[in-house]
């Protein structure tokens, strides 16, 4: 379920997955009080999206995308049980239209959808498959397949230590704070979902 919450709760992108790592408690600090997050359901969906309009750039996505100073980002989760995730993310230069801007890959945007699917290995691992869908020139491919690479290594290095407090308190609880409303639904849909599937076996 880590891989789950980790992928309803985009909003730690700008504190996990922050080149500028001594100022990335600033950077996620200002995103989160100015985003907006737009959370639902469309069936058993979870819908968690976060946006935002005229921000300072993230440094990586400056980068990347050569943007300027501002810009209008977005991180959108689509979950659908039971462990699939959608996730379109991006940033383009304010003004231009968000995540419909037409300026081009590398040249005042970038942007990219990760497909993702989890699936069980045994009761403590899991298979995680990721479909990584662009419009990168072939010179940006490398730079951004690096980037998504670093972000695999980052979200492993924190579920793990979120295995490892589980594992010194079985007993802990979650301590959700307003933002993880996502989180809480996509739970929420898998405690219903699981114990329907007992109801039926019976």
């Amino acid at each position: 379920m880590f891989i789950s919450d980790n992928l309803c709760d985009l909003l730690h992108v700008a504190f996990l997955h922050n080149s500028a790592r001594k100022n990335s408690s600033s950077i996620g600090n200002t995103l989160m009080e100015n985003g907006r997050l737009d959370v639902g359901q469309r069936g058993d969906s979870v819908i968690a999206n976060w946006t935002w309009t005229d921000v300072p750039t993230p440094p990586t996505w400056r980068r990347l995308g050569n943007l300027g100073d501002r810009a209008d980002g977005w991180i959108l989760s689509t979950f659908v049980p039971p462990s699939f995730l959608i996730n379109p993310i991006g940033f383009a230069e304010a003004g231009t239209g968000g995540i419909d801007s037409p300026l081009p890959q590398g040249r005042g945007k970038f942007s990219f959808t990760n497909y993702q699917c989890i699936t069980p290995e045994t009761e403590r691992s899991t298979h995680f498959f990721k479909l990584v869908a662009h419009e990168w020139p072939a010179d940006l491919i490398p730079h951004g397949l690096e980037m998504i690479r670093n972000v695999n290594a980052e979200d492993i290095w924190a579920m793990e230590l979120q295995q490892q407090a589980l594992d010194r308190d079985p007993a802990g609880q979650m301590r959700p704070i307003p933002t993880d409303e996502g989180v809480i639904r996509m739970r929420r849909l898998m405690d219903r979902l699981l114990k329907e599937e007992a109801a039926r076996a019976g």
